[in-house]
């Protein structure tokens, strides 16, 4: 099985969404924000609109992705079957993107196209933390969870003994090197500190 045929056959019709107050409305779009804000689930959401054989979700940062084989066949391969949407997620820009009713580009460069609405997604505000919560109706109970844990949407999904876990890899993702982390790790250690 190529590549391509892989990433043709995932399905996104089952997964469970819920609603966010940005939704992919217009059918060429370069979606940016930070990571774990949900861009992928926005995708999903839009993807479970069309049948399976209708769209080609290809990501490439999956290990099982081959992008010299992408980047030679994706344009005969999309002609061939008829695709109406392309996901291309974590795009760099290197290869030509082929003639499709619908493209929908993640990238962790902004980069302006002609043709091209440009949406930016950010982690949950309280409205938005409010829905996606399905643990807690007691309002003062969800805020404070939502100053102590922070307001990225998986966070919600995890149970309380986890939370700490799943913080602490987001950390190590979005820091460069042992001294960022360490920089960062002391910050956290005196954040209730005053100085005198």
């Amino acid at each position: 099985m190529t590549s391509l045929e892989f990433c043709h056959e995932l399905e996104f019709s089952k997964i469970v969404f819920t609603e966010r107050k940005i939704r992919i409305t217009h059918p060429k779009t370069i979606l940016l924000g930070p990571p774990k804000s949900g861009k992928s689930f926005l995708i999903y959401d839009y993807l479970s609109n069309f049948e399976t054989k209708d769209y080609l979700y290809i990501d490439f940062d999956d290990l099982r992705v081959e992008k010299d084989q992408i980047k030679e066949d994706l344009e005969e391969y999309v002609y061939k079957n008829k695709i109406k949407v392309i996901v291309l997620e974590n795009f760099e820009f290197d290869i030509k993107i082929p003639f499709c009713e619908s493209v929908i580009i993640t990238s962790k460069e902004p980069k302006d196209l002609k043709e091209y609405k440009k949406l930016f997604l950010t982690p949950l505000d309280f409205e938005e933390y409010l829905l996606h919560d399905k643990k807690n109706q007691n309002i003062t109970h969800n805020f404070n969870n939502f100053l102590k844990y922070g307001n990225l949407p998986q966070t919600i999904q995890i149970p309380d003994f986890k939370v700490y876990k799943e913080l602490q890899n987001i950390i190590w993702l979005i820091t460069f090197d042992k001294t960022s982390q360490e920089i960062l790790k002391l910050l956290f250690l005196n954040i209730d500190e005053k100085n005198l």
